[in-house]
């Protein structure tokens, strides 16, 4: 998009300036930004992947790191255990139970079946 400086895109809703500050020095860290704040070739390659930037630069250090190896096979099963867990760090925490909250139940405590006088059904 040619953007100079994304504090000065004109978003219809404006993360908090300290906000927009941490995710460039972010992206500096992963090198997907340079010193200037210009994108890298590498931040390019990062950006065609439909993940976190974070989760792109892990894949794409494993494939830099694998292209040395000569044992195919061992190279794969590296990238897949990689993209497994790109894949299930992209994910809101499976052990944790989300709650439908009610008036008469604030904190989602009541079981299924249950009226909210505490007899049941």
């Amino acid at each position: 998009m040619h953007i100079g400086k994304v504090a000065n895109f004109p978003f219809p809703t404006p993360p908090e300036p300290t906000a927009l500050v941490e995710a460039e020095r972010c992206l500096k860290v992963l090198e997907a930004l340079d010193v200037k704040g210009r994108l890298t070739p590498l931040g390019k390659v990062m950006a065609q992947f439909p993940m976190t930037p974070r989760h792109s630069r892990m894949l794409l250090t494993v494939i830099q790191m694998m292209q040395k190896v000569k044992d195919y096979t061992q190279a794969n099963t590296v990238l897949a255990y990689a993209s497994a867990a790109a894949a299930a760090l992209s994910l809101s925490n499976p052990f944790v139970m989300e709650f439908e909250q009610t008036q008469s139940d604030p904190i989602g405590l009541k079981q299924e079946g249950e009226r909210s006088d505490g007899k049941k059904n």
